[in-house]
């Protein structure tokens, strides 16, 4: 029977076998004895060698494990099955690197709490899945130092109108600096204490920002502006011809506008009827230029400027024209002298 890594295997008088580990190996259990409440529930099954091997007992050793194995019985079912070979052995230390990886990360969170905090939420939710630490918290006490240079601040300030002095020449850019950070602390620990999820600073999305553009491609990386998990917003795929009819309705209103070939041609391509805006559009347009018309008449009357002049004419026309339209729109499409100005955005459907 071959022993793997560093553990140490010897057969006792009665044939059980004593596996001597460093390490405790997750998953093995002992038998449970019966007694007179409980049945007897065999141990872990251990694949070894082509054969199978009870888990008998456990014994916490100083310096580490022993696992007292005997040959499987036949009278027992397997409820739990492990392997002991150089593949699992290999996985069981993997996961160990892994625990203790993420333990010293943990800590390491931790103690920078103070700037992890500033972090994207994002990137704070995605750390507190990887390697257990509290978001939430980590906001809260990023939160706390940013009052500290405001606090400093008005502390001169005030001690200085107290003991009758000048008044501390502090910068500009420093008290604009400090009310900033007094005012994004509040903010973020509000928000976090209220709202139970974290939340990130400017000046952690630019520090996260280069880190991202410059880190290794093939390195996990959160995106700065990533949405928390389980807090973006889900896009549908739109197949290409909802997406063209959706933007002939959104432009519905503007084609009333175009000459009525132009019209003619758009409603020969896609579905659109002139009569479900057009009359709206003019009512619109007419309404405005009155108002206009009769705003720069004021305007001439008081100062005779000429652009209040060519306004006034550019307005009266224009609410003549929606007249005439009106008239028509019932029995044929009819343009204006504005889709001159639309044809340039709708050039694509035409």
């Amino acid at each position: 029977m071959h022993p793997y890594g560093s553990d140490r295997v010897r057969v006792r008088e009665d044939g059980a076998i004593l596996l001597s580990c460093r390490l405790p190996k997750p998953g093995w259990t002992e038998r449970v004895p019966k007694t007179l409440t409980h049945a007897e529930h065999p141990g872990t099954a251990i694949l070894w060698d082509d054969a199978y091997y009870e888990v008998v007992a456990i014994e916490v050793l100083a310096n580490g494990v022993e696992y007292s194995l005997t040959p499987w019985s036949d009278a027992h079912i397997m409820r739990l099955t492990e392997a002991y070979d150089a593949a699992s052995e290999a996985a069981r230390a993997m996961d160990r690197r892994d625990i203790l990886r993420r333990s010293k990360a943990h800590k390491t969170a931790t103690l920078l709490g103070f700037l992890t905090g500033h972090l994207p939420a994002a990137v704070q939710q995605d750390l507190a899945h990887e390697i257990g630490i509290n978001a939430v918290r980590l906001t809260e006490v990023s939160a706390i130092p940013e009052l500290v240079p405001a606090i400093v601040c008005l502390n001169m300030i005030v001690g200085a109108r107290i003991g009758n002095a000048s008044a501390p020449r502090i910068p500009f850019v420093v008290l604009l600096l400090a009310g900033y950070m007094l005012l994004d602390g509040a903010i973020r620990f509000k928000y976090a204490w209220l709202n139970n999820r974290p939340m990130g600073s400017v000046f952690g999305l630019i520090g996260y920002g280069v880190y991202y553009l410059f880190a290794p491609r093939e390195a996990k990386r959160v995106a700065p502006l990533a949405s928390e998990k389980g807090w973006g917003i889900y896009e549908k795929e739109i197949d290409a011809d909802v997406k063209l009819r959706d933007a002939v309705r959104m432009r519905e209103p503007l084609f009333t506008l175009l000459s009525a070939r132009e019209q003619q041609r758009i409603a020969e391509r896609y579905d659109f009827d002139y009569r479900r805006h057009a009359s709206a559009i003019a009512w619109v347009i007419l309404v405005f230029a009155l108002l206009g018309a009769a705003t720069e008449f004021n305007a001439l009357r008081h100062t005779g400027r000429t652009s209040a002049l060519i306004s006034m004419l550019t307005a009266g026309y224009l609410g003549s024209e929606q007249i005439y339209r009106l008239t028509i729109l019932g029995t044929r499409p009819v343009g204006s002298a504005i889709g001159y100005l639309v044809r340039p955005f709708l050039r694509r459907f035409l």
